[in-house]
């Protein structure tokens, strides 16, 4: 961390970034390590002026297009309905080892699976392909249309079928054979609960949440890889944010059972949170899970340094100590109709 923008570092970083020529992305990374440095002096001002130009210059590079997301979250709200699920509750597999975590980058979905890691009985698996495959096997089908709407013309073999094909995947993928629960948090399954319930009436869903203005303003400040090119522009990460609260309020009102963790609550008071998500994952405590940063393998997020910490409240209300610098953010999110929470 940086105390003083005098620092000899964060000279030696404006001095590079004057000798940079053209958009390259050695440009973005020192723009970015820049926004952290002057934030970490609390320079918010500077910081966020940093953050802005190195994202102006990523969105500029990115080809996104909010709405066809949109459009897809209306195809998907379409053919997944409360009459669909419950017309076929009870097609698929009777296993209760799949768990999907869903959430919005920076929400804590790293964070929750390293913790529960520490389980013996819960295999974190992190980033999973397993639904993108079942995806592509369904659109490569040729007695059916495109998928979602595919879906309604899927038996009850084809559901056994696919869930049998999942759970070995979800096997093979995760590197396990016996652990009685295997999570994936691959971002964008929150588009699929539809779909997953339908194979696994029992499978678990865990959402994080946190709160959208800390969440944004977290995605924003980070450089993420190919897939997350949403998180460059306010009004994308609003409009996304705004798509991602509809698609939940949707899963949730046709009877699909999910259970939220707030960050801040599970920053705040781990061990009642933890029970209870415990509970409903039908596994009982584990000693040594609120000490997961001394166990924590492998992690290919941006949350890598992050959860190999203690659990702490550093990112919470982060986005307040910009104070009306990020009103702009605040607006966008209210104008696509995303609750302003901080």
């Amino acid at each position: 961390r940086f105390e003083t923008p005098d620092d000899t570092d964060i000279i030696a970083m404006q001095r590079a970034l004057d000798e940079c020529s053209g958009e390259n992305d050695w440009r973005l990374h020192i723009e970015y390590a820049l926004g952290k440095a002057f934030e970490d002096c609390r320079q918010y001002p500077q910081a966020l002026d940093y953050y802005m130009r190195a994202n102006r210059d990523k969105r500029s590079r990115v080809d996104f297009d909010l709405g066809q997301l949109g459009e897809h979250c209306e195809r998907i709200t379409r053919s997944f309905t409360p009459a669909l699920r419950q017309s076929r509750h009870g097609w698929g597999s009777n296993s209760q080892v799949p768990v999907l975590i869903v959430g919005l980058p920076r929400t804590g979905t790293t964070l929750l699976e390293q913790i529960l890691s520490v389980h013996p009985d819960f295999l974190g698996a992190g980033e999973l392909l397993v639904m993108n495959r079942l995806l592509e096997d369904l659109e490569v089908r040729d007695d059916m249309g495109a998928y979602p709407e595919c879906v309604e013309s899927l038996g009850q073999a084809d559901v056994a079928a696919y869930a049998a094909d999942y759970l070995a995947r979800l096997r093979q993928m995760s590197g396990d054979d016996g652990a009685a629960r295997i999570s994936d948090k691959m971002p964008f399954n929150f588009f699929h609960l539809g779909l997953f319930n339908l194979l696994f009436p029992n499978g678990r869903i865990i959402e994080c949440r946190r709160n959208s203005v800390d969440a944004c303003l977290s995605a924003y400040v980070n450089y993420f890889p190919a897939g997350f090119d949403y998180t460059y522009d306010f009004g994308d990460l609003a409009g996304v944010c705004a798509i991602y609260q509809r698609l939940m309020k949707h899963w949730k009102a046709c009877g699909i059972p999910i259970r939220s963790v707030d960050y801040e609550a599970l920053t705040d008071n781990p061990r009642d949170v933890l029970t209870d998500l415990l509970e409903f994952l039908d596994l009982g405590w584990e000693e040594g899970m609120l000490d997961f940063h001394r166990q924590t393998g492998t992690v290919r997020t941006i949350s890598a340094w992050q959860v190999r910490q203690p659990i702490n409240k550093s990112s919470v209300g982060r986005a307040a100590r910009f104070g009306e610098l990020l009103d702009p953010l605040r607006q966008q999110l209210r104008q696509a109709g995303v609750a302003i929470d901080g």
